[in-house]
């Protein structure tokens, strides 16, 4: 037992593998401000692509992350000091408390939070959730018509930000980083 216990040390965790769970902040084990490093560790990095988004025309580095049985699963922004800074969630086993996630219905969405206006930025309409610190993507089809999102439009991604007082491309305090005093 304690072989195995030793073996499985320092082994990479596979994202979401057994945790599906969106909260604000985190999508399964992945957390908003841990390093890339650490979630090399915590995916492997054989499950990770290193792609350049090129928002707004200039360099934007993020990292792609397959999740078993789903590639192009995740999407991690790399801000500062190389740290996650927003997740953009694709696949639809990820879900939130109340079982919304990528898949389900604007209709679904508003009966199981207080929303926002649906509104739209890089090229999609988005309804942001301020309680969950998540905007939930309903894809570029409804782009320009914003007001017309029908009760049965799916959400097509779901994008976890930094709470409204961080900046976006500063590390985020976390429990691992805390100092003990």
């Amino acid at each position: 037992m304690l072989l195995l216990l030793l073996l499985t040390l320092g082994q990479p965790t596979t994202a979401g593998t057994n945790d599906f769970v969106l909260a604000p902040g985190r999508a399964g084990s992945i957390e908003l401000g841990i390093t890339v490093d650490l979630l090399f560790s915590r995916v492997g990095r054989k499950n990770t692509r290193l792609l350049d988004l090129q928002l707004e025309g200039t360099f934007s580095p993020a990292i792609e992350v397959t999740v078993p049985g789903r590639s192009r699963a995740l999407l991690a922004e790399i801000g500062e000091g190389f740290r996650i800074s927003r997740l953009r969630v694709r696949d639809p086993r990820f879900k939130t408390a109340q079982g919304v996630g990528v898949g389900s219905t604007y209709a679904e969405l508003r009966r199981a939070y207080k929303t926002q206006p649906p509104a739209h930025g890089e090229g999609d309409v988005h309804v942001p959730v301020p309680e969950l610190q998540m905007s939930f993507c309903f894809g570029s089809e409804y782009y320009g018509r914003r007001s017309e999102l029908p009760d049965l439009a799916k959400v097509t991604a779901v994008l976890l930000l930094p709470p409204p007082d961080v900046d976006a491309w500063k590390p985020l305090p976390h429990a691992s980083q805390t100092p003990q005093l």
